[in-house]
């Protein structure tokens, strides 16, 4: 059976935002945040529709927080590099960022930070920047996340996701 994992980033308190994906798009398996929720952390667990399995990190503008800037874990036949990405020369390019998820063994890395959706392999890393589902930076701009798909097999799909033509969020 497949599993559905909801991989997101950028909220900056927008928690509307993820209440709407939760609702419109769940039910899902798991939760994958990349940072800079701005208290997210405290409210996710009880919004409706909020799986048990999220992994969280802190992004650059999470100042109060308990939340680890990175972390590694199993997702399917992979393992993952989830960090924010701010320390990583993001603006330049993936390098950086792919080289330290290499070191650590992962084949698969989650970040934000750009607010612009991202996929590309780098050193044999997947990198994906789900955008932002408060500050969107992409033209033309809009709330993007992404949906995961863990097969059976361990493989992992991405499905890039956009809200449009969304109100009060």
């Amino acid at each position: 059976m497949t599993k559905r994992f909801l991989l997101f980033s950028d909220t900056h308190g927008r928690n509307a935002a993820v209440a709407y994906v939760l609702k419109t798009y769940g039910p899902f398996d798991g939760a994958v945040f990349c940072g800079d929720g701005q208290g997210l952390e405290n409210e996710l667990r009880n919004m409706p529709g909020c799986p048990a399995e999220i992994f969280m990190v802190a992004g650059n503008c999470d100042y109060y927080t308990t939340l680890n800037e990175d972390a590694v874990f199993p997702l399917g036949n992979h393992k993952v590099f989830l960090t924010h990405g701010s320390k990583y020369a993001l603006r330049r390019d993936l390098n950086t960022l792919a080289s330290f998820a290499e070191k650590n063994g992962c084949d698969l890395c989650f970040f934000g930070h750009t607010h612009i959706p991202a996929d590309e392999t780098v050193h044999g890393v997947r990198c994906i920047n789900p955008g932002s589902l408060g500050l969107p930076r992409q033209e033309p701009a809009f709330p993007a996340f992404v949906i995961l798909a863990v097969e059976e097999d361990g493989n992992i799909t991405a499905e890039f996701c956009r809200l449009k033509n969304i109100t009060g969020i």
